[in-house]
């Protein structure tokens, strides 16, 4: 981003802040916060706070909404391999 490598994690296992320590945050922090939730180990922490930066401008933002969208899917069978 901008020249920086922007390393984006796996999945990360911590506990989820809180909805009161998350409102706390300046709206910077605050993204931050839910970028680094949508890596989380749990399917619907990561799913609450995927939405929460979706549509988000900061140009930081894209690759934690881009990498998630090639995960969790089960690839189409292709012709003539069997499974």
């Amino acid at each position: 981003m901008g020249g920086e490598t922007l390393a984006v994690p796996c999945r990360i296992c911590h506990g989820e802040p809180g909805a009161e320590a998350a409102r706390s945050l300046t709206g910077v922090r605050r993204s931050i916060l839910h970028c680094l939730c949508s890596r989380h180990g749990d399917g619907r922490i990561r799913q609450r706070h995927l939405e929460q930066i979706t549509g988000l401008h900061h140009a930081w933002v894209a690759p934690y909404v881009v990498q998630p969208a090639g995960e969790d899917r089960v690839p189409p069978p292709q012709p003539g391999i069997s499974g």
